[in-house]
């Protein structure tokens, strides 16, 4: 996260600020532990792709306290979240990514947070129930990415922001802060904060 930055060059963020905030996000406190160890020996942190390189010193590092969870939460999108379902267009498969606004869309996150919490769980039985609800809450706001790799090709990516009420158990609810929502989180998609009043 930059104070300040453009994308005046295509394919590109310019950074117009010396600092930038990096918040990570995930249930195994070992492997945070790991990773912070592993940044902090060097002292430094470089962010780069095939053309350009920018390299920070590393100042600082927090721990967050852990949120008191409760069975109806608002959450903020801060990077675009990515739901989206397989389907055939002009005789091939292509991802459709769904809209905020689409019929379907509370189905597929309930679905996708419920399939992440067994397999970080270990839980075979649906933690949904009938309570389970999720409510967007504010206007969504739509952003497309060309998200390249090393053979040339690139990859188009549509994922939304906005805000949303979420009703379910207060281990989903857990999870859901501490990891994040939608597909590709590999990639930075999907991570969500609790909305502050």
């Amino acid at each position: 996260m930059f104070q300040k930055r453009c994308f005046d060059i295509p394919g590109k963020m310019e950074k117009l600020s010396d600092t930038f905030t990096l918040n990570i996000s995930m249930l195994s406190v070992k492997t945070i532990e790991h990773l912070i160890m592993g940044m902090f020996e060097s002292g430094k942190m470089g962010i780069y792709d095939d053309t350009s390189k920018a390299e920070f010193l590393l100042k600082y590092d927090e721990l967050m306290p852990e949120l008191e969870f409760k069975e109806t939460m608002i959450y903020k999108v801060q990077t675009p979240a990515v739901f989206s379902k397989k389907v055939i267009y002009n005789g091939k498969e292509s991802p459709h990514y769904f809209s905020p606004d689409e019929k379907e869309f509370g189905l597929y996150f309930l679905k996708n947070v419920s399939e992440k919490f067994k397999i970080f769980s270990g839980q075979k039985d649906d933690i949904l129930n009938s309570d389970c609800d999720v409510k967007i809450i504010s206007d969504s706001k739509k952003n497309i990415w060309n998200i390249g790799s090393n053979t040339g090709s690139s990859q188009r990516v549509v994922g939304y922001k906005y805000d949303f009420e979420l009703t379910a158990p207060a281990d989903l609810q857990r999870m859901v802060w501490m990891t994040r929502i939608g597909a590709k989180n590999s990639m930075g998609f999907g991570f969500v904060d609790v909305k502050k009043s």
